[in-house]
């Protein structure tokens, strides 16, 4: 079991691995909003996230059964404070969420497992093991790019440069591939 709490501005998250079923049925029984997903059938490993502000505490409870997917692959979160939107990936599901009215945004998959979110100024990236998307901080897509598993990127100065297989491409970071 891993349990991390974390503050950012008026928000508090509270989040852990492979937790017993106590603290579950507290988020179940006081959540505003309890989502429980579960990836696939064979899924094991779940992850528990409770996120509220000073107001109301949990807003949103979410458990997700998901598929572990590679070493160094975990469960992670953004929450785009001053919208009040909240980016869930696990396993192969993304998830985004409104903590406003606490509610359920939308779900989409990825092929081969979810990386890792980052906020690049106005955006939200989500890093995968053959894609790249973005969505802007009300969680709306953007765009999405699929990569070769071997693909690296980075950032800089509103611009994503690619390089795939020792072939660099460079686009805007705003507008995706043209």
């Amino acid at each position: 079991m891993i349990t991390s709490h974390v503050r950012l501005g008026a928000y508090t998250l509270i989040s852990a691995v492979n937790e017993e079923s106590q603290p579950l049925d507290f988020y179940r029984a006081h959540a505003t909003y309890f989502g429980a997903f579960q990836e696939t059938p064979t899924a094991r490993e779940t992850f528990l996230l409770a996120v509220g502000d000073e107001r109301r505490f949990p807003a949103l409870a979410v458990s997700i059964t998901y598929q572990g997917q590679r070493a160094g692959s975990a469960p992670s979160a953004l929450l785009a404070a001053e919208t009040g939107t909240l980016f869930v990936g696990a396993g192969k599901t993304l998830y985004g969420f409104d903590l406003n009215s606490p509610r359920l945004l939308w779900t989409r998959t990825v092929d081969s497992g979810f990386g890792c979110w980052s906020r690049q100024g106005e955006l939200i990236l989500m890093s995968a093991v053959t894609e790249v998307a973005a969505w802007n901080l009300q969680g709306a897509p953007l765009w999405t790019t699929h990569l070769e598993p071997s693909c690296t990127y980075r950032v800089d100065q509103g611009m994503i440069h690619l390089d795939v297989i020792n072939q660099p491409s460079t686009f805007s970071l705003a507008h995706g591939i043209a």
